[in-house]
């Protein structure tokens, strides 16, 4: 799995704010946005509650959920469980 390009904070926070007001025109009410919990996206959550004090910015629950998952599963059992046909189906 190769990994994305990085964005700058710079061009996210563009590109985020550029998404915000597109949505806000076309439906004439945001309250709240889910990013990523990467890295680069942790600034600019703060700058968009900043920069927009009547929105609600979190980091994605599921995306935290699964990390949280990496971490406390020991990698011996996921080396185990991918041999599995029941946990590891055929596609």
């Amino acid at each position: 799995m190769t990994e994305a390009p990085r964005q700058s904070p710079v061009k996210t926070g563009r590109l985020s704010q550029k998404s915000i007001k597109i949505a806000k025109d076309k439906f004439d009410c945001v309250t709240c946005v889910v990013t990523d919990n990467a890295r680069n996206v942790d600034k600019r959550r703060d700058g968009l509650e900043e920069d927009d004090s009547s929105l609600v910015v979190y980091g994605c629950s599921v995306h935290m959920l699964n990390l949280l998952g990496h971490d406390i599963t020991p990698i011996i059992c996921n080396e185990a469980c991918r041999g599995d046909p029941e946990v590891y189906p055929e596609s």
